[in-house]
């Protein structure tokens, strides 16, 4: 079974196995590394310290990746611009489908009365031809 994972697989697991056997220990090392942190970020120096590091190290990661993120940014764009000239199209086909429905709906509203007219003229014939 060992065969088919992959090495990192491998290497999760030989770690969840030693965490396991070592548990009490590796508990005490979370607390004491909790606790640790917890004190730096008291200490002004230390949380000015941190920032500048994770400044440093966002710079050092936009450093190496340049290219890929140029390529996100651009995609993004992109994307947003057809997003934006498909949102238009929709609502111009909306619009059109709107009059298209209020012209139909008004044809049948027509015919109704066409209908309405034609059944009353022959009703008001029938009830003249009775009283005659």
């Amino acid at each position: 079974m060992d065969a088919m994972l992959s090495k990192e697989d491998q290497k999760r697991q030989r770690r969840k196995i030693r965490y396991l056997a070592n548990i009490e220990s590796e508990r005490e090392k979370a607390r004491t590394r909790a606790r640790r942190n917890k004190q730096a970020l008291r200490d002004p120096d230390e949380i000015k310290r941190r920032k500048e590091c994770h400044r440093q190290a966002q710079a050092r990661y936009r450093a190496a990746n340049r290219a890929q993120l140029r390529t996100q940014a651009w995609q993004h764009r992109l994307k947003a611009k057809r997003e934006k000239t498909r949102e238009k199209e929709l609502q111009g086909d909306e619009e059109e489908y709107q009059a298209l429905m209020a012209q139909v709906l008004e044809d049948e509203d027509n015919e109704f009365e066409a209908k309405r007219e034609k059944t009353c003229e022959k009703e008001l014939q029938g009830v003249e031809d009775e009283d005659s």
